[in-house]
């Protein structure tokens, strides 16, 4: 099965940190095919460089997708929607 978990985020950095660890701390169920989707809104702070971090320490794979700041929370929501299966 198929599980797509998708956070948008912006300027959020420390928290974004926290998702990140207690994603890579979970357990998955047996035979969950995971994968992130990260959007963010433009962020200024480290977003991009703490995700990619993320990214090549985990074993499922992880979408940065970056928009133009302030196009707001919903347009992050569809296009996170519209990247994943």
């Amino acid at each position: 099965m198929k599980t797509s978990v998708i956070v948008c985020t912006r300027d959020r950095c420390a928290r974004l940190e926290a998702l990140l660890a207690s994603l890579a701390a979970a357990k998955p169920v047996a035979g969950m095919d995971l994968e992130l989707v990260v959007v963010d809104d433009g962020s200024k702070d480290a977003t991009g460089v703490t995700v990619k971090r993320f990214a090549a320490s985990v074993d499922f794979p992880v979408h940065l997708l970056v928009q133009q700041p302030g196009r707001g929370l919903a347009a992050a929501r569809n296009r996170g929607r519209a990247a994943a299966p």
